[in-house]
């Protein structure tokens, strides 16, 4: 719509601007949502353009057609081949190399990951009010629960490491977000930082 303000009705959408869609679609997202959204919209038109018996109204009576489609614009998109990803766990030998491999907030970043096991915008947006040395424990609503009524907070120890790496910030430095730069890039927009870890990856 931000693209084309001047097309309000779905008769309007023609051949050339789905393909448009679809190519800016296919440049930001995996190939499975891609096809979601083409096959949700290849089954909404072909369901407006039938009747209500489910059989095809004559291409040339579109005033009598729901909506009023002369033709189905996502027919001729193609979907993209979708070549499921196995996931499996990092062996040690490298979880050490891509740690070893980042340095300042980053290295923090992957640290708290690792050590306690929180999401990536509880680990981003971590306070250092949540974090208690003298009683060695991080104390935190996780963010997919604090929206509810029932979110509750979870305690989790320090790891000796993740201690050592959190106490290199100077004590009065240690106010506001453990990793600022990179929760403020989480707050803008979380994917860049998702992009830049799979960089480090």
């Amino acid at each position: 719509q931000s693209a084309h303000p001047e097309v309000h009705e779905m008769r309007e959408v023609t051949q050339a601007l789905a393909e448009e869609f679809a190519s800016d679609l296919r440049g930001k997202r995996s190939a499975g949502t891609f096809n979601k959204h083409i096959v949700f919209f290849r089954c909404l038109w072909r369901t407006l353009m039938n009747s209500d018996e489910g059989k095809r109204l004559d291409a040339e009576n579109t005033e009598d057609r729901p909506a009023r489609l002369a033709s189905n614009p996502w027919e001729k998109i193609k979907k993209r081949e979708n070549t499921p990803h196995t996931r499996r766990e990092l062996t040690v030998e490298e979880l050490g190399r891509v740690v070893s491999s980042v340095e300042g907030e980053m290295k923090r970043l992957l640290a708290i990951g690792i050590y306690t096991g929180l999401r990536l915008g509880d680990c981003a947006l971590l306070d250092w009010g949540a974090i208690d040395f003298v009683r060695g424990r991080i104390s935190v609503t996780p963010r997919k629960t604090a929206r509810h009524s029932h979110g509750k907070v979870v305690t989790i120890p320090i790891h000796t490491t993740l201690a050592g790496l959190l106490l290199e910030t100077p004590q009065d430095e240690r106010h506001g977000c453990v990793l600022p730069e990179l929760a403020a890039l989480y707050n803008k927009e979380p994917s860049l930082l998702t992009n830049r870890i799979q960089k480090v990856f």
